[in-house]
């Protein structure tokens, strides 16, 4: 069963940089924003579509960040991330352009690590996803090939390390089609190992040495335990693309998905 640890509407303000916070919409895992001098800022496109929009200069050594410190004693990121095999992430983004030295959309882990569970964007827009890596090789960092990134678009990161065939262990789907991925798939059984410590954080558009920030949007993002179903992806991107200033799914729920038994947009999963 997938459980719903964060949810970030990212719906604090339309314009501006005057929130200080981002609001946990399911517990109290709120992120302090740093603006870095107006490298991050408000933004809403349409209605219902507010986001926290971050620019970066061509040197890539922007600061923006939101971020929530010490994820041992705040909310309950640590505690609920503690030692498990199975994640996943939503978010709702508009990609402007990645980078080579790994720009972060998500980030749990230390200040200038590899992070625990991460998100990157590279400068050929292709997805990097980390779990376990904080330590730059206890871990993996898997690559898949990036989709045309035009205006909104809902990312969903499935982790599943129980399961018996190793392409599903790590999965990346945009707008619900799968991306290809590339490299050595993560061993079976990998658990994030002792996330639960005070030098840990969790952080939208950076990570928390404050120089990995993302050029692009970031409008909605929600960190879950359990790993979404072929339906929860479906109807997480028609519901976020209407609205990503509201919870997708009232009550959310649901079981993990099948190894090879379901079909999504005509990709076997």
């Amino acid at each position: 069963m997938v459980v719903s640890v964060a949810r970030y509407l990212l719906d604090e303000a339309a314009s501006g940089t005057t929130p200080t916070e981002c609001a946990d919409d399911e517990n109290s895992n709120t992120l302090t924003i740093d603006y870095s001098s107006g490298d991050a800022v408000w933004v809403e496109p349409a209605s219902n579509k507010r986001g926290l929009d971050f620019t970066r200069s061509p040197a890539q050594t922007d600061t923006a960040i939101a971020e929530l410190a010490d994820i041992s004693t705040n909310g309950n990121v640590g505690s609920s991330l503690d030692s498990v095999t199975q994640a996943s992430l939503l978010m709702v983004v508009t990609v402007e352009n990645g980078s080579d030295l790994g720009a972060r959309i998500f980030h749990i882990g230390t200040s200038s690590g590899n992070g625990d569970f991460g998100v990157i964007i590279q400068a050929d827009g292709d997805v990097g996803v980390r779990w376990d890596n904080e330590g730059g090789g206890s871990g993996i960092e898997k690559v898949f090939t990036g989709p045309t990134w035009a205006g909104l678009q809902v990312i969903a990161v499935i982790i599943d390390t129980p399961n018996a065939t190793a392409a599903l262990r790590m999965r990346v789907f945009v707008d619900d089609s799968e991306l290809t991925g590339t490299g050595a798939d993560i061993t079976q059984n990998v658990a994030i190992d002792a996330v639960n410590a005070t030098n840990r954080s969790i952080c939208i558009g950076n990570r928390p040495s404050q120089n990995r920030n993302i050029e692009g949007a970031i409008f909605y993002c929600e960190l879950f335990t359990g790993i979404l179903t072929a339906t929860e992806i479906t109807d997480s991107k028609t519901a976020l693309l209407a609205n990503n200033d509201a919870d997708w799914q009232a009550g959310g729920g649901g079981g993990g998905l099948p190894a090879g038994s379901l079909s999504l947009m005509g990709v076997g999963i």
